[in-house]
């Protein structure tokens, strides 16, 4: 056990792994765990799929509920997942330790590329312009996300005739400083989108020892930080429906494998 120290705090990583708050350990919840941002999609398969609700996440914002539903004869987990790194990683440790596995993400980014509204991503690589990734993973400007479930993400689209495009995202935590200078910085590092949660899921995955893969579509674009336009992309429900189907998809595929 070891503290690596540097003179700037966020960047000092801990490789001690027992914790002063210790997890509930159980296994209340199904191996298999969808976790999307579509909340209006999920209330949807939820009445559309007689799924009930097993537990929830409780955070000072609100509860987040945890579903259980039988799809394709497999017990899959199904909850709306909160915005931002820190929270969306406590939640993610929490269902770990209830007993996910394999989880697979969906959710919307901004494009920095000239992306249509609504288009299929897979992230393959995440730039940590953030600070909860600091927390299970040493320093780097980049880490990788797990290639079993890219691959399988692949599959389920081309099978499906789905368009996608393979980016490294741009994971920030300052929604309201995505400056000019920084955005056009991004894009020349390669960064195609930028969203709030990649990174830190990823690293809390790669720690935990749990399966993780992520589906985005193209929300606001940033291409032309002269004209930013956010295509009300909130608002995208066939490619939020999509997205929640082909990630639904992705999760079986994996445990099939």
């Amino acid at each position: 056990m070891a503290i690596i120290k540097n003179s700037i705090p966020i960047l000092e990583y801990s490789t001690e792994r027992k914790t002063v708050i210790p997890p509930r350990v159980d296994g209340r919840y199904p191996s298999l765990c969808l976790f999307t941002f579509f909340g209006e999609v999920l209330e949807q398969f939820v009445r559309e799929n007689g799924a009930r609700e097993i537990d929830g996440f409780y955070q000072e914002m609100g509860t987040f509920p945890v579903y259980e539903a039988t799809v394709d004869g497999q017990r899959v987990a199904l909850t709306p997942a909160t915005v931002g790194g820190p929270s969306a990683a406590m939640q993610l440790d929490s269902l770990y330790h209830g007993g996910v596995r394999h989880m697979m993400v969906c959710g919307s980014c901004g494009v920095l590329a000239d992306l249509p509204a609504g288009h299929v991503i897979l992230p393959v690589r995440a730039l940590r312009g953030e600070g909860t990734s600091y927390m299970y993973a040493e320093p780097s400007r980049f880490i990788e996300l797990q290639k079993r479930p890219v691959e399988a993400a692949k599959k389920v689209l081309s099978e499906n005739g789905i368009g996608f495009t393979e980016v490294t995202t741009w994971t920030t935590d300052g929604f309201c400083r995505e400056t000019p200078e920084m955005v056009e910085y991004r894009k020349s590092e390669g960064c195609q989108t930028v969203e709030m949660e990649c990174a830190g899921l990823a690293a809390a995955s790669a720690y935990l020892g749990l399966e993780y893969g992520q589906l985005l579509y193209s929300g606001d674009i940033l291409a032309d930080t002269s004209r930013y336009d956010d295509r009300d992309f909130y608002h995208d429900g066939n490619a939020r429906k999509l997205l929640f189907g082909m990630a639904l998809k992705t999760l079986l595929r994996l445990c099939k494998a």
